[in-house]
């Protein structure tokens, strides 16, 4: 694959960075639009009376969807769920054993999503650190993909690949592919060590 992509002309590399930095442009993009981010003055407060245990759902993850899972519950008031990073951040093992069909809870909702979720005094729901968590999932992304959008931009306005000219007279290729990979691995590291591993984390409860 390496030798494929060394034998090919300037002009077919120059379309495969373009490609390049069209994907790198989505990640950036859904950055900005993925896992919406909550204020609690977005949340509606409203007390409710569980019909049922709450339900812990995990589907089927087949070929084409990876189903992830979640949380319904069933009230006097309609059908709400816990989902996506929200659910990440639910006491859960407290929830499971202190709250069943018939209690009252106070929750936290926009629309039917579940955000914030309170029985009596006890909070089973952490919100700022599920908001927090979103915050870093979003700059995670951006930090990563950003500057390999720029590096494969710049072969876009070349119209011959660059040499640089060693110490024995020779030139070199300036190889941009590479530059790209060894940039994401620096960039990859360098987040895990400030922003923190659990930005990507796919672990099923954050305590």
């Amino acid at each position: 694959m390496i030798n494929n992509w060394k034998q090919k002309t300037w002009e077919e590399k120059k379309k495969g960075f373009k490609i390049a930095a069209s994907i790198f442009l989505v990640f950036i993009s859904v950055s900005f639009f993925s896992s919406p981010i909550y204020e609690k003055d977005d949340i509606k407060k409203i007390t409710v009376t569980l019909t049922k245990n709450p339900r812990f759902v995990k589907p089927q993850n087949t070929s084409k969807v990876q189903g992830k899972p979640f949380v319904i519950f069933q009230t006097t008031s309609g059908t709400f769920e816990l989902r996506g990073i929200d659910y990440k951040y639910l006491k859960h093992q407290q929830l499971r054993k202190n709250v069943k069909k018939g209690d009252q809870l106070t929750l936290g909702v926009l629309e039917e999503k579940v955000l914030t979720i309170h029985k009596g005094s006890v909070n089973y729901l952490q919100f700022a650190k599920a908001q927090f968590h979103k915050q870093k999932n979003r700059l995670f992304l951006r930090y990563l993909f950003t500057p390999l959008f720029f590096i494969a931009l710049i072969p876009l306005f070349l119209k011959r690949q660059p040499m640089l000219r060693q110490n024995d007279g020779q030139y070199l290729k300036v190889d941009f592919a590479a530059i790209l990979f060894y940039t994401f691995i620096a960039m990859f590291i360098l987040l895990l060590m400030t922003i923190g591993f659990d930005a990507i984390s796919s672990s099923e409860f954050i305590e």
